[in-house]
């Protein structure tokens, strides 16, 4: 048995690393800046991003958030691409020296323009200096062409002879800069591999993850696990309390349909449950929500109580639970109705399986009824591969109660991932998203084990 669990858990191990590199990727490409949010957080906000107080402020978060080292352990550049663009902090700076590396395939020269470019930027909050030169070292910033570049020039140099001798040598050492760029494009170039080893992004981030740290929430700056700790606790009580019933009501179903096979109450059984499992789980919520929480179609509609406001103080999840009882009673019988749609139906396959072999035929042979032949013999035969089915249901039920806890307004992972959708607050997504992953693993490895402890022919199987 020891051997059959560390074989599973070791072919664990791949699926867990690549889980972990979609969700690292999903956000850095999703268009998130945590550094800004962090800033905005702090009350430091620069629309044009100009100012050289932000601009030390980002400089400063960024390194601690290691955003000054390369993504991955090796990248794939074209040869012309220095090494060294990561330390590049800024994103207006960083794009501007990606698109002329892009269009001028020269880093020397890149370098040493952008370098003039931001010596001379430092001049802008200079009182002294003249808003034509102001101007032009905005429009320089902004990024402009050949010819725009040359009319800005020529427009400013009367007032650049009118300057004191620090600004003329400025604006000659860029001007001189932006001629040698203007005047270099080689075309040619080829793909380049680097490594970086442990100096990344991601192995900065992935040493964090492993030992539970997700950082800080983009629209609050309120740690990632504080926040997932407190809504994780409800996503797995709606899922267990779900399947719990779940389970109950198949194994009742399970038994009634195999029992009356091929009659009208099998038939139209099968018609209730294929409805509603074909119907969307969220549009079946929110049929139950509008028929059966108001006297809107009469005093007999009133059934459950309606959506509310949940109680999220102090206490255990138990006294939560106790405390919030009357508005859980709809939303866990969504999740149990739902689930089991298709239970019973597996639960009522299993039993007529089990029922054609030769065991459950001698037995009624014998003279034991049909009925306690399917309780007694043939059920806890059919249990057993009813167990990797509970066990895989349960990360589906997870799934499940996201989409009922933004509908019901349950404070749990749901809820906060959607909020977390609409606010772009990546470092909160990808949490989640390693979280199901990694319980819908653990849950079905706990499938695997349990199915093994019951099945001798898995243990043989090691």
């Amino acid at each position: 048995m020891i051997t059959y669990i560390i074989k599973r858990i070791l072919a664990m191990l791949p699926v867990l690393a690549i889980i972990l590199i979609l969700s690292f990727v999903l956000f850095e490409y999703s268009g998130a800046d945590p550094v800004k949010s962090l800033l905005t957080l702090q009350g430091i906000t620069d629309d044009d991003q100009v100012n050289l107080d932000y601009q030390v402020e980002y400089k400063n978060i960024a390194r601690d958030l290691s955003r000054d080292l390369p993504l991955f352990y090796f990248s794939i550049i074209p040869s012309y691409f220095p090494d060294t663009l990561h330390r590049i902090l800024l994103p207006e700076k960083r794009r501007r020296a990606e698109t002329l590396l892009t269009q001028y395939k020269n880093w020397d020269r890149v370098n040493d323009y952008v370098g003039n470019l931001a010596a001379l930027t430092e001049f802008e909050n200079d009182p002294n200096l003249r808003s034509s030169l102001k101007q032009a070292i905005y429009q320089y910033n902004r990024g402009v062409g050949i010819e725009d570049a040359e009319r800005i020039q020529q427009a400013i140099i009367p007032d650049i002879d009118q300057s004191n001798l620090l600004i003329q040598e400025r604006f000659a050492s860029f001007f001189k800069s932006q001629q040698l760029l203007f005047s270099n494009q080689t075309p040619f170039y080829y793909p380049k591999l680097t490594f970086h080893g442990g100096q990344s992004q991601f192995h900065q981030w992935f040493k964090r993850v492993i030992v539970g740290d997700f950082g800080l929430a983009m629209t609050d700056g309120r740690p990632v696990l504080a926040k997932l700790s407190k809504s994780i606790g409800w996503s797995i009580m709606l899922a267990l309390l779900s399947i719990f019933f779940a389970s109950i009501l198949s194994i009742l179903v399970g038994l009634l349909t195999a029992y009356k096979k091929d009659t009208i109450i099998d038939s139209s059984t099968y018609l209730v449950l294929f409805s509603i499992f074909s119907t969307p789980l969220f549009w079946f919520a929110t049929l139950m929500i509008v028929f059966f929480t108001s006297k809107d179609f009469g005093a007999l509609t009133d059934i459950f109580p309606s959506v509310g406001r949940f109680y999220t103080g102090d206490g255990s999840m138990l006294q939560q639970l106790s405390h919030n009882l009357k508005l859980l009673i709809l939303p866990i019988f969504c999740l149990s109705i739902h689930n089991t749609a298709l239970l019973g139906r597996q639960i009522r396959a299993s039993l007529l399986q089990q029922s054609a072999i030769a065991y459950n035929l001698t037995a009624i042979g014998k003279g034991m009824s049909q009925k306690s032949a399917l309780i007694k013999h043939v059920l806890p035969n059919a249990l057993l591969p009813f167990i990797t089915i509970i066990i895989g249901a349960i990360p589906a039920a997870i799934a499940g109660t996201l989409i009922i806890e933004v509908i019901f307004n349950i404070p749990g992972m749901g809820r906060l991932m959607f909020q977390s959708i609409l606010n772009d607050d990546w470092n909160i997504i990808s949490a989640i998203l390693i979280v199901i992953s990694l319980a819908t693993m653990i849950f079905y490895l706990i499938g695997d084990i349990l199915y093994a402890y019951v099945n001798p022919k898995i243990k043989l199987a090691e």
